[in-house]
């Protein structure tokens, strides 16, 4: 068997890339690891910085592919999630006027469309991809997802890892326009692609009956073997007892709660109880909003946990292992 028939030639376009810091960016790093670099090239207009250990070849999408309403793909004070959306984080006086009428008029963001440039389709046309991989994103990027696909006539894998449409443009007084248009691109690809993977058999099922069509359900791997030398015995309590969050922060995911959890581990170092809460995230994720967590001085904030071998020690190592979840319908809907 030759080598394009065991390893095909694989165009990444998504809003996260390869990195040591997203669910969606470790994901792709594990499940690719070992695929000849030569092999893989990635579309992407993630806030993230890259990493080059499984992809090395890259093109970040500016204004000119995914063009908004009333202004470039982001500013300053604006990062992606998973999804593409858009998150905000230290704005000044006048920007957070224009965030909350840009929010009260048109919800999760601004109105955008994905435009195929010639010099996009130039670096695709030098790849030659045999696939298009994505996890879908936001509508401009769908939009690239679609235009190329054409321009290219390959064929298309998609992989959902939460359930993002579900709670998608449904603020704001021009929302709805925008989550119409989301909803008939996303059906589109979906119904375009050759395989579909879902994280697990109960999405899978859900999205049979949603879209009509058959999801494989697959998401991360762990090598257990690498885990294995940082295993602790769980019935030995430390002192303080370590209560360790890793992951992200989002509004319409565990934001709140996670407030609420900082505030009940400071009323209990309060009380005399030893403990303490160390949260891992990126730093943008809770920027500006650093006093709403560290309300005592049993929490700790750090950055990602980027190392494997950080990651599972500190994971292992931890009495308690917290996962917030928001209670609110967004939440919900996005986390199921």
């Amino acid at each position: 068997m030759s080598t394009p028939e065991i390893y095909p030639r694989v165009l990444f376009i998504t809003p996260h890339a390869f990195n040591k810091v997203s669910g969606t960016g470790i994901t792709f790093t594990n499940l690719f690891k070992g695929w000849p670099k030569d092999r893989i090239a990635t579309v992407h207009n993630d806030a993230m910085a890259v990493t080059t250990d499984v992809c090395d070849t890259y093109y970040r999408l500016g204004g000119d592919e995914i063009r908004k309403f009333g202004g470039s793909i982001t500013n300053q004070s604006e990062t992606q999630d998973d999804t593409g959306l858009i998150s905000s984080s230290q704005p000044s006086g006048r920007m957070k006027a224009l965030q909350a009428a840009k929010k009260w008029i048109f919800g999760d963001g601004l109105p955008q469309r994905g435009i195929l440039t010639p010099e996009l389709g130039a670096w695709i046309e030098e790849f030659k991809p045999d696939v298009i991989y994505t996890i879908l994103g936001s509508n401009g990027l769908m939009d690239i997802v679609e235009h190329v696909q054409q321009r290219f006539d390959i064929p298309m894998v998609v992989h959902i890892m939460d359930d993002w449409m579900s709670g998608a443009f449904k603020t704001g007084l021009l929302g709805w326009v925008q989550r119409r248009r989301m909803l008939k691109s996303v059906r589109r690809i979906i119904e375009k692609s050759s395989l579909r993977f879902s994280i697990c058999d109960a999405m899978s099922e859900a999205y049979l009956e949603r879209f009509g069509v058959p999801f494989e359900s697959f998401q991360n791997v762990v090598n257990i073997e690498a885990v294995a030398p940082y295993v602790t015995d769980p019935t030995v309590l430390g002192s303080p007892v370590k209560i360790v969050y890793a992951g992200s922060v989002f509004e319409y995911a565990q934001q709140q709660s996670l407030i609420d959890c900082c505030q009940a581990v400071a009323q209990l170092a309060n009380e005399g109880a030893s403990v303490q809460l160390d949260i891992h995230c990126p730093p943008s994720h809770i920027s500006g909003m650093e006093e709403q967590f560290v309300v005592g001085p049993a929490i700790k904030l750090h950055g990602p946990l980027t190392d494997d071998d950080d990651f599972f020690s500190t994971i292992c190592s931890a009495d308690i292992l917290l996962l917030p979840t928001n209670f609110d319908h967004r939440s919900i809907d996005f986390i199921r």
